[in-house]
């Protein structure tokens, strides 16, 4: 299957297209937060609520420097050999916690079992690449649309962000600037809120919907 923005949200707006309810509400991470509101918009539905944790929902602007990670990515051969031959970023999901005991054993066997087998495991490394390097990515056109389309929106919203994330701790503001009307939570957690800080995420979706 291709990886690519565009066909991942086209997947999930096919999804979408078979409920019949015409509001939705979205709790999104990571690149949840694109697919998800790419997917909804291509759908025709309406997002009457909306719960943000570290993901990226604003396109990249000139002159933007991509991360260390996503950069890593895009190392011919050597990203191959550690994200395919040795896991990674599955086989470290620890070193990008903060709270101890996040990631105990059966939650680490969990993520990485759907992966386990080499001929299944080009996902994390097509997703990393997904991510934009340059004002010409692929991924850029669609990003802006999402960027445009959730500036008119102004449902019910919170972030939960946490603050200790190696790699999006930057996007919080400009999230917070796209979505003005959110109530923020920082907490403790490295990039996997929902693992890290669940009581915070619980409370934020009670409140939204």
């Amino acid at each position: 299957h291709e990886h690519s923005l565009e066909a991942h949200s086209n997947w999930m707006a096919e999804f979408f297209s078979s409920i019949k309810e015409e509001k939705i509400g979205l709790v999104v991470h990571d690149w949840g937060g694109m697919i998800g509101v790419a997917g909804a918009m291509k759908a025709g539905k309406n997002i009457e609520g909306l719960v943000v944790m570290n993901t990226a929902i604003t396109a990249p602007k000139d002159g933007f420097k991509p991360t260390w990670f996503h950069n890593l990515s895009q190392v011919p051969l050597l990203s191959n050999f550690l994200f395919r031959g040795l896991n990674f970023p599955l086989s470290f999901l620890h070193r990008f916690a903060n709270v101890p005991g996040s990631f105990d054993s059966a939650t680490m066997k969990a993520y990485k079992y759907p992966l386990r087998k080499f001929k299944d495991n080009s996902g994390p490394l097509a997703l990393a690449r997904m991510v934009p390097n340059s004002m010409h990515h692929p991924s850029v056109p669609l990003e802006k649309e999402i960027e445009q389309y959730l500036q008119s929106y102004d449902g019910p919203t919170q972030i939960v962000w946490g603050m200790n994330d190696p790699v999006m701790w930057k996007l919080r503001r400009r999230t917070s600037r796209l979505l003005p009307q959110a109530k923020i939570t920082k907490t403790q957690a490295g990039h996997f809120v929902q693992e890290e800080t669940p009581k915070e995420v619980i409370a934020a979706i009670k409140e939204v919907f």
